[in-house]
C-alpha cells in the first residue's frame, strides 16, 4: 500500500512490479478491485449499485451508458492493465468481464452532495451517519483514510497533503472528495482535469476552503 510516484495508469511500474498494483486508488488497482467483485458477486453491478445507493441514501443514482460506451471505446491502456495482470495470474475472473465492470463503475453518475453523502461513513468512524449502518470498523476508516492520504491524489497526493492537509480521492469525471474526519466531507465537481488527471478547480476550490476553515488534519 505505497504511492505509486508513477501515472495513475502507468503499464511499467506493473510489468516491473509483477503486477501487483502500489494501491487501490490507481487505474490497475480498481480493475484488481473489480476482480474481486466479479468473482464473489454472481451479480457485481447489481450489489455496487446498491451499495451506492445505500451509502448515498437515494435511489437516483444511475449508470450513464454514454460514458460506459465511451470508457469502453477509449479503454485500450486499462484492457493492456488487465491482461498484463492476467499474465501474472493476478487476475481471478475472466478479463472481459472484470474491464466491463470496470467500465461501468466508471459511469456511475450522481450529484455532488450525493457523492458526499457517498463517503459520510469515513468521516463518521465507518459509519454511515444517514442510516446508522457500520459499513467498516473505525479502524479500517482510518486505514482508508490513509491510503487516500498518500495515494487518492495521484502524483499530486503529496502536494495536496502539504498544501490541504485531508484525505481525499478524485475521479475521471472531475468529482473530488475531501475527509475531514468527526466533521464532514467537503465534494467539488469540475470536469476540466489537469495532467496528473485531477480537476485543478475543484482542488482550488478545496484548499481555499479548509485553509479558511482550518480543516487540515496536520
Amino acid at each position: 500500500m505505497e504511492p505509486s510516484g508513477q501515472p495513475f495508469n502507468s503499464i511499467v511500474q506493473l510489468e516491473w512490479e509483477q503486477g501487483i498494483p502500489r494501491n487501490p486508488m490507481i487505474n490497475a488497482g480498481a480493475i484488481l478491485i473489480s476482480d474481486v467483485l466479479v468473482s464473489h458477486y454472481s451479480a457485481s453491478k447489481s450489489a455496487l449499485l446498491s451499495m451506492v445507493r445505500g451509502l448515498c441514501g437515494s435511489e437516483e443514482v444511475y449508470v450513464d451508458y454514454r460514458v460506459y460506451e465511451s470508457e469502453r471505446e477509449h479503454g485500450a491502456r486499462n484492457s493492456a492493465l488487465a491482461y498484463l495482470m492476467k499474465s501474472f495470474n493476478n487476475i481471478e475472473s475472466d478479463v472481459e468481464e472484470v474491464l466491463d465492470h470496470y467500465f461501468w463503475q466508471c459511469a456511475l453518475t450522481m450529484s455532488t452532495e450525493q457523492l458526499a453523502r457517498s463517503m459520510a461513513f469515513l468521516a463518521n468512524r465507518g459509519k454511515c451517519p444517514h442510516s446508522g449502518r457500520q459499513i467498516t470498523s473505525h479502524r479500517d476508516s482510518q486505514r482508508i483514510n490513509a491510503l487516500l492520504s498518500t495515494s487518492g491524489m495521484y502524483d499530486q497526493s503529496g502536494q495536496f497533503a502539504f498544501t490541504v492537509g485531508l484525505p481525499a480521492k478524485s475521479g475521471g469525471g472531475g468529482g473530488i472528495i475531501a475527509i475531514v474526519p468527526d466533521y464532514g466531507v467537503i465534494a467539488a465537481w469540475s470536469p476540466p482535469l489537469n495532467s496528473y488527471g485531477n480537476s485543478a478547480r475543484g482542488m482550488f476550490m478545496i484548499r481555499e476552503l479548509a485553509n479558511k476553515l482550518g480543516l487540515s488534519v496536520y
